[in-house]
């Protein structure tokens, strides 16, 4: 019954978030390691070159206490928004984990967690997943040829860990919404409907996207026609970016990302998901237009230039048919699962 209460209250908050026109929620990079070998992925293509990262590996559970209470005294995160524990790096790495979450939960505040599902966490008994939001599992195909030429990864690892996650986090009081991100390729259009089957499955939400260059330097190369050979000849045998560059310019007049904070792991804020340049550190700022301001010539400028909205993650209209229309269904049956589901080893 103590989880039904917790399950209920939970459902009551992330109701809230879900029908709230305007929010405040930041994104903090809680890792800055990825074990994925992504070669249109800055972190990826890192790890291909062997480049390391000068950043401590993992934000501290004391820093990241400190940083969500500075972060809510000063505005940029309110009752109603989000607290993501991620920013492309593989945040399911922090071998401490739990107790980030832990801290999220003692605050108050709702979160968001993402992953590559190559990491199981480890999950104590006593662990409380009631103020989770939702779960997202990003995939590059369904099928080990495809994971061959993207992540690198075991793919039925991979798949094997998404299963026993769905169920172990339900099973620790999580309520919300999974949701699996499918990253579409010239050579996986093929596996779009079998991995759409797999997320129903589940009870996961089928987010399938155009995969792009998440790179801005790369990505500006490529509209100025100045991408070395070798990089380009790859982008057209895999991507799709032609969607991206015929979009309607529109889109983009308002990018949801200048008011929100993305601290790294050292508290420095970028600019955003799609481009590190450190704006100073969250501590600096004592509210969210002071932050928007120091972002500014940055965000002007990328509004000029990427009027397609290359990260646009979902079809406008795909996601307003879930709001809609299957929203409630999915809410439903998530939601009585979390609260009988039968505990997993």
């Amino acid at each position: 019954m103590t989880q039904f209460r917790k399950a209920c209250a939970a459902a009551k908050r992330f109701w809230k978030y879900w029908k709230a026109k305007k929010h405040r929620s930041i994104y903090v990079g809680i890792a800055d390691v990825c074990n994925a070998k992504c070669y249109y992925c800055q972190k990826g293509y890192d790890n291909l070159q062997q480049v390391r990262s000068t950043k401590k590996p993992f934000m501290e559970v004391g820093f990241f206490e400190k940083l969500v209470r500075h972060c809510k005294a000063a505005h940029f995160l309110d009752e109603t928004g989000v607290l993501g524990l991620y920013s492309w790096n593989e945040s399911f790495l922090h071998p401490e984990l739990t107790k980030i979450i832990d801290v999220g939960t003692r605050e108050h505040c709702l979160m968001s967690l993402a992953s590559n599902g190559s990491i199981r966490p480890k999950l104590p008994e006593n662990f409380d997943a009631s103020a989770i939001g939702n779960i997202s599992f990003s995939l590059c195909g369904f099928s080990q040829a495809s994971y061959d030429k993207i992540h690198q990864l075991d793919f039925h690892q991979i798949r094997s860990n998404i299963e026993w996650m769905v169920r172990a986090f339900r099973q620790h009081g999580f309520f919300g919404f999974l949701l699996l991100r499918f990253h579409i390729y010239q050579f996986n259009v093929s596996e779009i409907e079998p991995a759409r089957r797999w997320a129903k499955s589940l009870g996961m939400q089928f987010a399938p996207y155009y995969a792009y260059i998440n790179d801005p330097q790369k990505s500006w190369q490529y509209l100025q026609q100045t991408l070395p050979v070798e990089y380009l000849t790859r982008v057209s045998k895999d991507l799709f970016m032609g969607y991206h560059l015929y979009r309607s310019k529109k889109v983009m007049n308002g990018c949801d990302r200048i008011a929100v904070a993305w601290p790294d792991v050292e508290g420095n804020c970028k600019v955003c998901c799609m481009n590190n340049t450190s704006i100073g550190s969250i501590f600096d700022f004592s509210s969210p237009e002071e932050m928007m301001r120091a972002k500014q010539a940055i965000c002007q400028q990328c509004l000029a230039t990427f009027d397609f909205n290359m990260w646009d993650e979902i079809n406008d209209d795909d996601w307003k048919k879930r709001r809609a229309g299957k929203l409630s269904f999915s809410y439903v049956s998530q939601f009585l699962k979390t609260c009988f589901l039968k505990k997993t080893r």
